[in-house]
């Protein structure tokens, strides 16, 4: 009998068989999380042909090397033979598009080559690690030697990845004052009388693709008991989960018992 050596090609259920396979995908639309500590589900979409990672933190102080949980993203695709003979194939990543033109593609693969024998399966394992912030895009391909099936030959798609960092800001904060520019973000209280108290409203707000977490801190010590911050729920020092979009309002409260001037500093600290 005479067989021509092949892989699986069309299946693509069997061949991302670990990840969502959905119809199409857009890229422009928010990604939903149903909690801050929840990553992007690793998706292929059957119109583009595109595997996608989803967006994943860069670590742009990493050294050549350093690879952590946080900045990596794993997937595995499942290989076939479905022919009653083996078959060798070969594996490549070709980079078609990188955040930064000078450096090296994120996206590699491993193994190179596999041996595959009748009616059994192997896996190529891709890996995305983002040192910079960008959009990142190759194609992948898997080619059977000595093939001559245009069917069977060869699987290709393209496989992105988003390289991104946590991104929350602060709302309510002035930057100048009568045309003269603050040091940091400012939450500037009117004059009061002694006695008084005055109150004033802040959001942290992730407009960032992925969730974040931060803490804040109230700076130096504050003996004459000036100046609060508060939020239901929330305790100093203590990380704060958001989702994207997600936002979380704070008050300050100036409470002056003499009159002179008053400041203090707030550290936010996100990660």
């Amino acid at each position: 009998e005479s067989c021509i050596p092949g892989i699986e090609t069309q299946d693509v259920q069997s061949i991302f068989e670990e990840h969502l396979v959905v119809a199409s995908v857009d890229h422009f639309a928010p990604l939903e999380f149903e909690s801050a500590n929840q990553t992007p589900t690793f998706n292929y979409s059957i119109a583009d042909r595109e595997f996608n990672f989803g967006p994943v933190v860069a670590s742009l102080d990493a050294v050549d090397g350093d690879m952590d949980d946080m900045h990596v993203a794993v997937a595995n695709l499942k290989i076939t033979n479905p022919t009653k003979v083996p078959c060798s194939v070969a594996y490549s990543l070709k980079a078609r598009q990188t955040g930064d033109a000078s450096s090296e593609s994120p996206i590699t693969l491993s193994p190179s080559e596999a041996y595959i024998p009748a009616h059994e399966h192997r896996y190529v394992t891709l890996t995305f690690n983002p040192k910079s912030i960008g959009t990142f895009l190759s194609t992948f391909e898997a080619v059977v030697d000595k093939g001559i099936d245009g069917v069977t030959r060869c699987f290709t798609c393209d496989v992105r990845g988003e390289g991104t960092l946590p991104h929350i800001v602060v709302e309510g904060t002035k930057l100048s004052s009568g045309g003269a520019p603050f040091t940091l973000p400012t939450v500037l209280f009117p004059r009061i009388l002694p006695c008084r108290v005055a109150q004033k409203s802040i959001v942290m707000k992730n407009t960032g693709m992925i969730p974040a977490k931060f803490r804040f801190e109230m700076m130096q010590e504050d003996e004459e008991d000036t100046f609060h911050l508060s939020s239901a729920g929330l305790s100093e020092g203590k990380w704060i989960e958001m989702k994207p979009k997600q936002s979380v309002g704070f008050t300050v409260e100036f409470a002056p018992k003499e009159a002179k001037n008053f400041s203090r500093n707030i550290k936010f600290e996100v990660q």
